[in-house]
């Protein structure tokens, strides 16, 4: 058959469209494409995970061979799993990934894993992960362990064939929804040396090709698949399958079904960890970010701010923690079987938007307080449904409407509701005189219209709650009762609420009452800088830790050199222009990065603002022309860039200290700078403008003295000047020189003396020194992270040698003892942006006997020059980092009585002789390569959960030996003896830390 030219061409085009439309990915190329998957789909990553060095990502390790471990076990992440592209997939590197104990992650399983040949690892255990497991992930020809139990997977066991997976090893599927025949495929596994099935629902007869493989058999054993009474016509397939996950087990912390060392997902109350309570914590976790933090790992009996009774009920109690978020939603699947019976979210304004409707889901709530905080939009219909409701405090919030149209009938156990100092109008709801247990109910602070309904004339509580309102006049009228058309965003604080526990009797505490949209400001604070959120608790900001009132109401934040982390706050234009903030310095806090705010340009009541000494980026705006109040701004020795901001002088009339210098910046000068009137004082210097000097700018001293000198000043401006435009913007500040600027820079805006007490930094005039090392600032970001450290080390200097608990014996030594000092907080993690950590000069960091939470940070394995780390009883939790090999110096390191988990780091480390590991939660087969630590003296692991048997390279180390016989006192010889079998052993451990 001949072909027309035409068609030849056009299949011709065809293949050489299938041929490059596959390129090529090198291992880093795919690594990337799947950590951006990664943050696609779990939007906490995004902050977890800055940049695009993968390596120095939080939980992430990256190894000498190039291979890439995963780990993110019990972060309280939400989200689903990220999609894999068959063009990228299978030249990812990455070896192991742990997703367990992170109830949030939910949703079918992707498919395209199959594309992750390398994987070797997999952990998706305690997840909410549902539906069936892909058959086509028996493409993982690389799996070697896989730990996908106690989740929301059901249907059958997938149509895996053994041959396509050779090196699969461990599987367990236990304690999941799973029913169906067994898969006679399965009987083609010849490699695998453990694996549970238990916990699950299947029926049918054991395939005969299972009968010459023991490890299948033994997983069946004891089932009624394996019955002589089985019959395979008995075994129906279900069509539905639950959303919530099976978190059973016997929960007797023995490593069983998990090896989370509670089983069953017990607790300290002997109580059984829930599966819908876990998913609605989650959810709390996924809209309110704080919590992340606060609420780590799945046993909410723990978290902080909860209380679960001897009946199982829980209660959350999180009443002015400086909160900032939305409602978390309710999930028909499982709200109805929620444990949770209390909830008190009042005294934190800074959390809004609607009401959620989906918490009439809710039905075994008894008690729920909302008060002064900033939802707002109408109170659901639908909350009728809450039958088991008691208390409902919903007053002094941005709430407004008419009143819900509630069937008393529904709620016959409501006996207290608070609605008072709302924004609510219309109508009284006649519904409302079904309502036959109330005791007590407050509508004060409203603007009801029309008349009080007949229903309620038999009903004294609701006829006493309109008692004196115009809707109970002779004169009223419903022809005079009109709709609203909008609501207000900001909350109504206005009285004092009468209703029981429902009025928090807190209006301020101060001569300067607390304002609502203030408040609103803090809360965004301490969203972008996290901790911040320990340093400021509760909502009276006036009693904050660097924080100044004044009679007249004003505000003063310094947080000058507090080695602050994180971005600047946003600010809403619904309430910017309200906040009475009027001084802000966040100077020498070189952790600040990410872009200047455009948005900060409605704090127009702003005098004073310092962001200098930091890694803010960026261009300055041209909106922020519109803070009208302001009169200094110092933003020197920053990582801003591009050209000057358009602002007219006219609009920032008071603005008389401008100090730009050592930044960034390139472009022309702006014309329109010469209408500035009031300018005392301007500094450009260490920047790179071109062009001339404008026309404009001939008239005032205070712009010629600043381009004094300065190429724009030249007369051959017009040659050798020319501007050409620059593309790209560094991310690093510009460390430049200590600022010349005019005697006027002192700051004019000072705040007040605090009572009783502040330090004198608060009222400092003088320039601190610039940080100039990398020691200061890792002791800085330490000094932000960790609470109690900012009244240790209130010096603005930073001669540290002389810092309570920090001494210098030479140069190029730092020693840091800080035992026992009831610090808080936790350990900040060191990001390469901000310093080196192979230049902080800390040799000796002792910060034991403490209460510093969160997790070992994986990113301190840069600090190099540290030879002794002691940790030891304080409560950190989480894996112990493998990455903390890059601690090449590490002699001694006590991590005892921090409640660290998962398996033994995997350590070589040239000059590590004392290692203390004892009294925690670690769990899993002893780690082999410490056996090639020689120069180990001792090592304590006792009162762990080890499991398996001694590793060959430990029989020759008689330091190892010992510390065995120390994990197992009752039979020394568990580890050595001829019937220890690693398989038995550890059937059930799951967790390895990378």
């Amino acid at each position: 058959m001949a072909y027309k030219p035409t068609v030849l061409l056009l299949l011709a085009a065809l293949l050489m469209t299938s041929v490059l439309g596959s390129r090529y990915y090198t291992a880093q190329e795919a690594n990337a494409e799947l950590f951006k998957e990664f943050k696609d789909e779990i939007k906490s990553l995004r902050t977890l995970w800055p940049g695009n060095d993968y390596c120095q990502y939080d939980g992430v390790t990256c190894d000498a061979n190039g291979d890439v471990h995963i780990n993110l076990r019990g972060r309280g992440l939400y989200g689903e799993m990220p999609e894999v592209d068959d063009d990228w997939g299978k030249y990812t590197s990455v070896v192991s990934i742990d997703l367990s104990d992170n109830v949030g992650l939910s949703d079918d399983l992707e498919e395209d894993w199959k594309h992750l040949t390398q994987l070797r690892v997999l952990n998706l255990s305690y997840t909410s992960f549902d539906d069936d497991i892909p058959d086509d992930w028996d493409e993982m020809s690389g799996l070697e362990e896989l730990y996908l139990h106690n989740t929301a997977v059901c249907k059958s066991l997938p149509k895996w064939n053994g041959y396509k997976m050779r090196n699969l090893r461990i599987l367990n599927l236990s304690n999941n929804n799973m029913y169906g025949s067994l898969r006679s495929e399965w009987g083609s596994f010849a490699n695998l040396q453990t694996v549970d099935l238990s916990g699950n629902n299947f029926c049918g007869c054991v395939p005969s090709s299972w009968s010459s493989n023991s490890v299948l058999t033994n997983a069946v054993s004891g089932m009624s698949v394996a019955s002589s009474s089985c019959f395979t016509d008995r075994c129906s397939q279900k069509s539905y399958c639950p959303k919530t996950p099976n978190f059973g087990g016997n929960g007797n912390g023995n490593n069983n079904n998990g090896g989370n060392n509670n089983g069953g997902n017990g607790n300290g109350n002997n109580n059984q960890i829930d599966a819908s309570t876990a998913l609605f914590f989650a959810e709390f976790k996924d809209e309110i970010k704080s919590l992340r933090t606060l609420w780590p790992g799945n046993d909410y009996c723990q978290y902080d701010g909860v209380t679960c009774d001897e009946n199982g009920d829980v209660h959350i109690n999180l009443r002015g923690r400086g909160l900032y978020g939305e409602m978390p939603e309710v999930k028909k699947s499982w709200g109805p079987s929620v444990r949770v019976v209390s909830i008190d979210l009042s005294d934190n304004v800074g959390l809004n938007d609607d009401l959620e409707e989906d918490w009439k889901y809710l039905t075994q709530l008894r008690v729920l307080n909302l008060s002064y905080t900033s939802f707002d939009d109408d109170i659901p219909d639908d909350w009728d449904e809450m039958s088991g409701l008691e208390e409902l405090y919903l007053h002094n919030t941005a709430v407004c409407k008419s009143l819900p149209k509630w069937n008393g009938s529904k709620m016959p156990n409501l006996r207290i509701l608070n609605l008072s100092n709302n924004n609510m109008y219309g109508s009284l709801r006649s519904e409302w005189g079904s309502f036959a247990n109330l005791q007590t109910v407050d509508l004060s602070g409203n603007n009801f219209c029309g008349c009080v309904p007949s229903s309620w004339s038999s009903n004294s509580v609701l006829t006493n709650a309109v008692s004196g309102m115009s809707v109970t006049s002779a004169t009223c009228s419903l022809d005079r009762c009109r709709n609203k058309g909008n609501c207000p965003k900001t909350p109504n604080f206005g009285g004092q609420s009468g209703g029981n526990n429902g009025g928090n009797n807190n209006n301020g505490g101060n001569t300067a009452v607390n304002d609502v949209y203030t408040k609103l400001f803090f809360d965004e604070f301490k969203d972008e800088i996290r901790s911040l959120r320990a340093l400021w608790t509760g909502s009276d900001y006036c009693q904050y830790d660097g924080v100044t009132c004044d009679e007249n109401g004003d505000v003063y934040i310094n947080l000058r050199s507090r080695g602050l982390t994180g971005k600047m706050p946003e600010v809403d234009d619904d309430w910017g222009r309200y906040v009475r903030v009027v001084s802000i310095d966040l100077s020498d806090n070189i952790g600040l990065y990410g872009d200047i705010e455009d948005d900060w340009e409605d704090l127009t009541n702003l005098r004073f603002l310092n962001l200098s000494h930091t890694s803010l980026r960026g261009e300055i705006p041209d909106d922020w022309k519109k803070m009208s109040g302001l009169e200094e701004l110092y933003l020197h020795n920053t990582a801003v860039c591009k050209s000057l901001p358009k602002w007219p002088g006219y609009m920032m009339p008071n603005l008389r200290v401008v100090d730009l210098s050592n930044n960034n910046m390139y472009g022309s000068l702006r014309s329109e700078w010469g209408s500035f009137t009031n300018l005392q004082s301007l500094n450009l210097a260490g920047n790179n403008f071109c062009g001339c000097v404008p026309s404009s700018w001939r008239s005032s001293v205070a712009l010629l003295n600043a381009v004094s000198g300065l190429p724009v000043e030249s007369d051959n401006c017009l040659t050798n000047n020319l501007c050409t435009k620059k593309s790209t913007c560094p991310y690093t500040p510009n460390k430049g020189t200590v600022s010349t600027a005019a005697p006027s820079e002192v700051p004019t805006t000072v705040a007040p003396t605090k009572t009783p007490t502040t330090s004198t930094t608060s009222t400092t005039t003088t320039r601190a020194p610039v940080l100039t090392d990398d020691t200061s600032r890792f002791l800085n970001l330490l000094r932000g992270s960790v609470s109690g450290l900012a009244d240790l080390w209130n010096a603005p200097d930073t001669d540290y040698c002389g810092w309570t608990g920090v001494s210098c014996p030479n140069s190029n030594e730092v020693v840091v003892s800080l035992s026992g000092r009831g610090l808080s907080g936790v350990l900040p993690p060191v990001y390469d942006s901000i310093l080196d950590g192979a230049q902080v000069k800390i040799t000796n960091l002792d910060l034991s006997n403490n209460s510093i939470a969160g997790y070992f940070p994986d990113s301190w394995a840069s600090l190099k020059q540290i030879r002794v780390l002691n940790l030891s009883k304080n409560p950190i939790g989480g894996c112990i980092p493998s990455s903390w090999n890059g601690m090449i110096r590490l002699e001694e390191v006590n991590l005892s009585e921090t409640g660290a988990r998962g398996s033994m780091p995997y350590w070589v480390l040239p000059n590590l002789r004392v290692v203390d590991l004892s009294n925690n939660g670690l769990t899993g087969a002893l780690t082999a390569q410490w056996g090639l630590m020689t120069t180990l003296t001792d090592v304590n692991l006792a009162g762990n959960n080890f499991c398996g048997c001694m590793p060959d390279t430990w029989k020759t180390h008689d330091v190892l030996i010992a510390a065995t016989k120390e994990v197992n006192s009752e039979n020394p010889s568990r580890y050595t003896s001829l019937l220890c079998f690693w398989q038995y052993r550890c059937r059930s451990t799951d967790l390895q830390c990378s």
